[in-house]
């Protein structure tokens, strides 16, 4: 994540042994969503977690987040 240029010719080839570039991709966009959210969390600006069974997630039936307090 911090030195991307770093990646060499070994690496890629290594990663295209055990995944497709679909996967690669989804991985790396993975990788970059989850570590945004580290910076918030590290100067405490996340937000605070509900109570325990305050919310109630669900999907409908398109498959879209239901969210009810």
């Amino acid at each position: 994540m911090t030195d991307p240029g770093g990646i060499g010719a070994e690496l890629r080839a290594e990663l295209h042994r055990h995944f497709t570039r679909a996967q690669i991709e989804e991985l790396v966009l993975d990788m970059a969503s989850w570590s945004q959210q580290k910076i918030q969390v590290c100067l405490g600006l996340d937000a605070d977690a509900p109570p325990p069974g305050s919310v109630d997630f669900d999907f409908d039936e398109r498959g879209s987040a239901v969210i009810s307090r």
